[in-house]
């Protein structure tokens, strides 16, 4: 649509799929960068999971490529804490997708709050649209979104590592846990916090320590698995649901 209004104008593609036409169609116009991951990222599956993160991560990488030499070793960290993020937490991250929740609420702020937006759309895929899905940020959802809560539903909270953002995402816990208008309130934050853990009834730590945009590709996995174990729970392939 751009090229029909825009004379002058480039694009930088990123994709997994070198055979797909936005690659095809983008290599053949002048001043455009193609970016193709490896044939390794590109999923099979109808929801896509390696392929988001890779795309994800490489814009990171080539949007500040002049640090392209730290970032480099930031992902490398990164790709070691998913993987022991995801041992520790495996086991009871199927026994949450069991459960019979028929409405899955996402919440985060800041750069969290895309990352919460993401994470719907998987369980929302990954389900055939059987799981009700809903996101939002801490504080919008308490201005009247919230009334979609009911014992049928579980609240997934990702706490920020950024102190300001974090008190509002401590606020709204707070307030959850004095009510009784949702089955569980499950938090995945980047650290543990004692006082947090006691407010919810489900704590996922996902150990991180580098910059919040990458805590979201960790905190992401998360909700990888979840829709993955939900898909199987309610009886629907993951790869074509």
């Amino acid at each position: 649509m751009m090229n029909d209004y825009v004379k002058d104008i480039k694009h930088l593609v990123i994709t997994c799929n070198s055979e797909g036409q936005l690659a095809v169609r983008s290599q053949k116009t002048e001043g455009n960068l193609v970016f193709l991951l490896p044939p390794e990222a590109n999923d099979k599956s109808f929801a896509m999971t390696s392929s988001y993160t890779g795309m994800m991560i490489s814009a990171k990488l080539l949007f500040e490529i002049n640090d392209f030499a730290k970032l480099s070793k930031d992902v490398e960290k990164l790709a070691a804490e998913m993987t022991k993020n995801m041992e520790n937490n495996f086991e009871e991250i199927i026994s949450l997708a069991n459960e019979k929740h028929k409405r899955v609420i996402y919440l985060g702020s800041g750069d969290l709050n895309g990352i919460a937006e993401e994470s719907h759309l998987k369980m929302l895929e990954l389900t055939a649209g059987e799981v009700a899905m809903f996101y939002n940020s801490p504080m919008g959802f308490r201005h009247g979104p919230k009334s979609i809560l009911n014992k049928e539903s579980v609240v997934i909270l990702y706490f920020n590592s950024d102190s300001y953002k974090r008190q509002y995402d401590l606020d709204l816990l707070k307030e959850f846990s004095g009510q009784d208008q949702v089955d569980k309130i499950v938090v995945v934050d980047y650290k543990h916090d004692a006082e947090v853990e006691k407010l919810c009834d489900q704590y996922f730590v996902f150990d991180h320590s580098m910059s919040e945009d990458l805590m979201g590709l960790n905190y992401v996995t998360f909700a990888q698995l979840f829709g993955f174990y939900k898909s199987i729970s309610i009886g629907k392939t993951p790869d074509n649901p």
